[in-house]
């Protein structure tokens, strides 16, 4: 039987976007975000002036979620 090759690390699902978004919380805070697609891309501006992918979203929406 033949290995399957490795995934690349970029493509490899995100575990913690996968965990931030079971949370009924993320998901409310995420869409009231304002946000705006380029190049098929959804990202969102969470403090107003830099625009983030969902992925950076996740994870800084996780470290803040563990400190509280």
């Amino acid at each position: 039987m033949a290995e399957e090759p490795p995934v690349p690390p970029d493509q490899q699902p995100d575990a913690s976007l996968a965990r931030a978004r079971s949370s009924s919380a993320y998901v409310a805070w995420r869409d009231a975000l304002p946000s705006f697609e380029l190049d098929g891309e959804r990202l969102y501006l969470p403090t107003g002036d830099v625009p983030v992918a969902e992925p950076e979203l996740a994870r800084d929406w996780l470290r803040r979620d563990e400190r509280a």
